[in-house]
């Protein structure tokens, strides 16, 4: 948010003051947010923790039905990596070693989160066992694999970047439907028909009753945004440009966060109570 809303406060002629608010997966914000005049003057940013959260915990509020959906701005670049030495070299030989020994084993940021709902989904559709084993920071989970305590790696791009130049990390899967050009041969979700919804998103939203001519206004400040040289030059010292573009109108966003919940749902009744 404070990268997008250097150009947004230009756009505007505003000042934009941001609130840190404590709390795990954002849900201080999205209460206080949901607790204030829709007005337009008290947004929060959102990403794929809510609607998780909504599948793992109760609240008082319900994000899905509850949170004005304004805009998602971006998408995590995020990919499927192995060690380079590991044998593997192809999302084939993944699936191979996973059926041939029982299991395989990732690391990611654990299961009662998005990552987790997107490992679910993969062990479904490839008809696979994975274990997910969760590490809260960046180099625990690359520590883990380049240490053979996995042997799969989810991950965003931009944690493992100085691994995949130097060779010692390579990439079998990339998420959604993009290729990356530092490894363009390597396959994405749609290209072996894995077609969800469950992406790490990021954008805005607001109080319930916030009026759609707002929403409207603010998403459209927020897409101008994003493709002045501030937010662009972001993006790209944070990797984040491989998942671009990726932006999503108020209706777009509601219809995918819905969407996200849903399939993550379904992923949970299937998966949760047997892990």
């Amino acid at each position: 948010p404070r990268n997008i809303g250097v150009d947004a406060a230009k756009i505007m002629d505003t000042n934009l003051v941001f609130l840190n608010m404590p709390g795990s997966n954002g849900d201080l914000a999205v209460a206080y947010t949901l607790e204030s005049e829709p007005d337009g003057y008290t947004i929060c940013g959102i990403n794929g923790s809510q609607p998780t959260t909504q599948i793992f915990y109760d609240h008082d509020y319900v994000f899905t039905e509850d949170m004005a959906m304004i805009t998602a701005n971006q998408s995590y670049a995020e990919a499927l990596f192995v060690k380079a030495d590991s044998g593997m070299k192809t999302w084939d030989d993944v699936v191979e070693y996973a059926k041939k020994n029982g299991n395989i084993n990732i690391a990611t940021v654990g299961e009662t989160n998005d990552d987790g709902l997107v490992v679910w989904a993969l062990q479904d559709f490839f008809d696979m066992k994975i274990t997910n084993i969760g590490y809260t920071k960046a180099g625990e989970r690359t520590t883990a694999l380049m240490g053979g305590h996995v042997e799969l790696l989810a991950d965003s791009v931009g944690n493992v970047m100085q691994l995949v130049q130097s060779g010692d990390v390579i990439p079998v899967l990339y998420y959604g439907d993009i290729h990356y050009d530092f490894a363009p041969d390597v396959p994405c979700f749609s290209d072996l028909g894995l077609n969800i919804n469950l992406y790490r998103y990021r954008g805005f939203g607001g109080p319930t009753d916030l009026a759609d001519d707002i929403c409207e206004y603010l998403y459209q400040v927020f897409y101008a945004s994003q493709w002045l040289p501030n937010y662009q030059e972001f993006e790209k010292g944070e990797y984040l440009n491989y998942s671009q573009p990726f932006t999503l109108a108020p209706e777009e966003l509601k219809e995918f966060v819905q969407a996200f919940y849903e399939e993550g749902l379904a992923m949970y009744e299937k998966y949760y109570q047997k892990s």
